[in-house]
């Protein structure tokens, strides 16, 4: 990795539970720079690569980039795919944290139904799937733009 590609990760701020859409677009700007996204974004592409330590090289700017209390999420996680699709399932679809005994690699019956179940779920917002109108962070995002200038709201 070169100093350019690490100068753009200064302006990456560390991800918290505020600010996933934004950690989410610069990092993966960062990523297509250093045509480095198709290890995140396409899990077979993943274990297929013949560059493994640029998978390595992703999954350590990750894991630096997440505050503290999101490390259980990605903590078990073996590629960067699988680190980014937890963090999307955790920001994207509102799913809860992961407890010691969920971050297990092994799927269990029980997480299979509840992923299925959240897909099947459409926002009545923004039309999106994989939430509900009640997870909907742009719902939410504009609620709290619109309080500044109505407060009653």
């Amino acid at each position: 990795m070169d100093i350019t590609a690490l100068k753009l990760f200064e302006h990456v701020p560390t991800l918290n539970d505020n600010n996933w859409p934004i950690w989410k677009w610069k990092v993966e700007l960062a990523l297509r720079h250093m045509e480095m996204w198709p290890l995140v974004s396409d899990e077979d592409s993943s274990q297929s690569t013949g560059q493994p330590n640029d998978d390595i090289k992703i999954c350590s700017l990750i894991g630096l980039w997440v505050e503290d209390s999101l490390v259980p999420l990605i903590r078990d996680c073996k590629t960067s795919y699988q680190m980014w699709t937890k963090l999307s399932e955790h920001f994207e679809i509102g799913s809860q944290p992961v407890t010691s005994t969920e971050s297990s690699s092994i799927p269990n019956e029980n997480s299979k139904s509840k992923s299925a179940k959240k897909k099947e779920l459409k926002c009545d917002f923004c039309q999106n799937d994989g939430h509900s109108e009640n997870k909907c962070w742009r719902k939410k995002r504009i609620t709290n733009s619109l309080k500044k200038y109505h407060p009653i709201i």
